[in-house]
């Protein structure tokens, strides 16, 4: 009879048991590892379609905007990079405007404190009405000069769009802003505003940001259109009535808070396109060569609710001249219609001819007079 040696090792389990076991095992493991490529392909395929759906929503909602900021990148205009440049180019057209002469000297921020901007070489600023229209004076402050605050006169104003053109008697010409051409104002473009309500000797505050929108509107009192600059920068009391500009320091539009309030779209600001004011500009000085008219502006009595067209300083020889008014005298009626702002006499004008006669109630002297003002132009 044969002898086996018994082996330590050899297991007394029955062999089938243990292959059922091993079997289990086995199946178990691929159970688990079938569930765990399921799930990763399930974060996978809802990462992907996540995405592909986001960037459908995306491009639906602000695809025309992307494509417009691609454009504009290609021409190296949403960038920028030196805003000193910028600076140097504008700020010497921003000026301070103040109920206060003490404010201004202190060179320092206060409340009533707004930025201006000279839009002609012969003090003619730009800035937002709601800052200025409960001051009884206002003065303004020149960028870097050692002169004394310069007081202003209001020339026109429009409450409805937030618009004052003031004016202030200069010796020397000042620097105005260099307008951008309206066709090279792109969505996306970058921009920067620029303010110096702190009257300093350096401008006070600069944001870049990008066009967002140009598609917006406002009407003012008459139902004329002016267009809105809608921008990513922030627009607050220390710019308002600044310099929107680009990358070359051309002015795009006004900064103008009230309106932004108004919208009240969070993120977003608003100015006034600038081409539409300076057409309301030109149309004041028009008004004033063909009066023969050279210093003068709109005066606002809000007691009496007078209001008329003071004059300063007319043309020697010129047809309000030689109809007999004098520096000092008040246009208060032009052909029956009150004179409320520089725009009512401008609409008058406009269905003038040259040689026709414009009848004038003037207040001269503390006395009401009619004369009679022939057109010239």
């Amino acid at each position: 009879m044969t002898n086996y040696k018994k082996n330590k090792n050899t297991s007394r389990t029955p062999h089938y048991k243990i292959s059922n076991i091993i079997f289990e095992n086995k199946n178990n493991k691929r159970i688990k590892f079938k569930i765990l490529i399921k799930i990763i392909l399930y974060i996978l395929v809802v990462s992907i379609l996540g995405a592909f759906i986001s960037n459908i929503s995306i491009t639906y909602r602000y695809g025309g905007l992307i494509k417009r900021i691609q454009n504009v990148e290609k021409n190296g205009d949403t960038i920028i990079l030196d805003y000193t440049k910028i600076i140097k180019e504008v700020a010497p057209s921003l000026v301070t405007i103040s109920d206060s002469k003490d404010k201004l000297l202190e060179k320092k921020y206060f409340d009533n404190n707004i930025t201006g901007v000279v839009i002609d070489s012969n003090g003619i600023i730009l800035t937002n009405y709601s800052a200025i229209k409960n001051k009884s004076q206002i003065f303004v402050n020149l960028y870097k000069t050692m002169e004394e605050p310069i007081e202003a006169k209001l020339l026109v104003f429009d409450e409805s769009i937030d618009l004052a053109i003031i004016k202030i008697s200069v010796e020397e010409e000042l620097e105005a802003v260099k307008i951008a051409e309206i066709n090279d104002i792109k969505e996306g473009q970058g921009i920067v505003i620029l303010g110096n309500a702190i009257n300093s000797d350096y401008v006070g505050s600069v944001i870049p940001g990008i066009i967002t929108s140009r598609d917006e509107k406002i009407l003012n009192k008459d139902n004329r259109e002016y267009s809105l600059l809608q921008v990513s920068a922030v627009i607050n009391n220390k710019n308002t009535g600044g310099v929107i500009c680009n990358s070359n320091g051309e002015v795009i539009a006004l900064a103008n808070l009230t309106i932004t309030k108004e919208k009240n779209e969070n993120g977003l600001y608003y100015g006034l396109e600038i081409s539409g004011l300076q057409d309301m500009v030109n149309s004041t000085n028009s008004f004033k060569s063909i009066l023969g008219i050279k210093e003068g502006g709109i005066i606002v009595d809000k007691m009496s609710e007078f209001t008329g067209f003071y004059i300063d300083e007319l043309v020697k020889n010129g047809s309000a001249y030689k109809a007999g008014i004098k520096p000092t005298d008040i246009i208060v009626k032009i052909d029956g219609h009150q004179v409320i702002n520089v725009e009512d006499i401008i609409y008058i004008l406009q269905s003038k001819k040259k040689d026709d006669i414009l009848e004038c109630s003037i207040l001269s002297d503390g006395e009401l007079k009619e004369v009679e003002i022939k057109v010239t132009e």
